[in-house]
């Protein structure tokens, strides 16, 4: 999720392949063989399903983006997918964001995002390919937005917090986390968001390559936020209390 996608090398730690991209580390788990996977966009690649589940499974998640039957596209796209359920769901997601894309020009795409990652290969590739395309997929302010919750302290954040942390209003952040929930770049429950495994090591990477100064304006508009919401907190028990 580089921003100029250049692989620097590859290497391989602790079974888990890590890619340098000017400065970033990508890694992404092995493919696991165990059959059944979890639901995609929101594990780590493990469960490789088999082509025509995995064909399938795409067509589902695609929906109405599918503008005509590419049964050859999508069995390409689904084995430079790695047949893994998670990237599918972002590959889908890709499909759904732009109308203007066909299954055999995303495919095309994708191909192009795997030959920036001349060190990989297995499901690795198919992890960094995909991310470095959603990435680039995203308007630059949505990009920018992404990294700033890398910065995020804690598990999961809500709409202030956000809007905080990019300096945007509470509609714009609301937008903005819609959009990223939507390429599912991120997961919503009950007003609160969190990243998928497959994107959090990713993202939170990316937010470390931000400048320190960037990163310390960030985290001083969520303490201001979070100082701000505490004080209101106490102000509704005090009157409450007095009531």
């Amino acid at each position: 999720m580089g921003v100029n996608g250049s692989a620097i090398r590859a290497v391989d730690t602790g079974g888990r392949a890590v890619v340098r991209l000017s400065g970033s580390a990508w890694s992404a788990p092995p493919a696991s063989p165990a059959a059944g996977a979890e639901p995609a966009g929101t594990g780590p690649a493990s469960g490789a399903l088999a082509p025509d589940r995995a064909a399938a499974l795409f067509v589902r998640q695609a929906g109405g983006a599918l503008p005509r039957p590419e049964p050859a596209a999508v069995q390409r796209l689904v084995r430079l997918c790695g047949h893994l359920p998670s990237v599918l769901g972002l590959a889908a997601a890709l499909l759904r964001a732009d109308p203007r894309r066909t299954v055999s020009g995303l495919a095309d795409d994708l191909g192009s995002a795997r030959d920036r990652f001349p060190g990989l290969d297995g499901a690795a590739l198919a992890v960094a390919a995909v991310l470095d395309l959603s990435y680039r997929d995203l308007p630059a302010s949505r990009r920018r937005l992404l990294r700033y919750l890398g910065l995020h302290p804690g598990p999961d954040f809500d709409v202030p917090a956000a809007a905080a942390l990019g300096n945007l209003t509470l509609l714009h952040a609301r937008r903005s986390l819609a959009d990223l929930r939507e390429r599912q770049l991120l997961i919503e429950s009950g007003g609160r968001y969190r990243f998928p495994d497959l994107v959090a090591d990713h993202v939170h990477r990316l937010a470390a390559e931000e400048p320190v100064v960037v990163r310390d304006a960030a985290l001083e508009r969520l303490r201001d936020c979070d100082s701000r919401a505490r004080a209101r907190r106490t102000s509704g028990e005090s009157t409450t209390n007095q009531h």
